[in-house]
């Protein structure tokens, strides 16, 4: 239902007339008035936030949210960019790189390799998993458990800087 109201009913400033439409709220029934604006946002279902927060209470937050999520993944993301990811990012953030990860750090008991470091007694060490032959250089060798040893991230940092 459509309304039109006169200049003397609307704010000073505006056009001619007013354009918006009165609309029931879905929870409480109360008739409210929306602008073209709003119901373009779908801010045309309920009265107010109070409103919308009250029939929300039924769904759990996290299925709400999943919804949400699931409805802008891969190119319905407002961020797609036509799935430009580099291959080795995906290879970093895959879990066969990760399960490789975890294996060379279980291998050498969680200890840098080169100054013998490690976690406990009030020190907190953060470790990484250097590839002793190139990621880039030997694919075949990426997830090779002779290929890996664990470095604190000061000998990682000089590792590469000799090379």
């Amino acid at each position: 239902m459509s309304i039109e109201l006169m200049h003397g009913d609307c704010m000073a400033g505006w056009s001619n007339k007013c354009k918006g439409s009165y609309f029931y709220c879905l929870v409480c029934s109360f008739q409210f008035w929306r602008k073209p604006n709003q119901i373009k946002k779908g801010q045309n279902k309920y009265c107010s936030k109070k409103c919308y927060q009250y029939q929300q209470v039924g769904k759990p937050k996290s299925e709400i949210f999943k919804e949400y999520c699931r409805s802008r993944v891969g190119d319905k993301s407002p961020t797609w960019k036509g799935g430009v990811t580099p291959l080795h990012l995906k290879i970093r953030t895959s879990t066969k790189y990760r399960e490789w990860r975890n294996s060379v750090f279980i291998r050498d008991n969680y200890t840098c390799q080169s100054c013998g470091i490690r976690c406990g007694n009030g020190t907190n060490v953060h470790l990484h998993a250097h590839h002793i032959k190139s990621f880039a250089n030997f694919p075949d060798q990426r997830f090779d458990l002779n290929n890996g040893m664990t470095l604190c991230k000061q000998c990682h940092y000089k590792e590469h800087s000799n090379a």
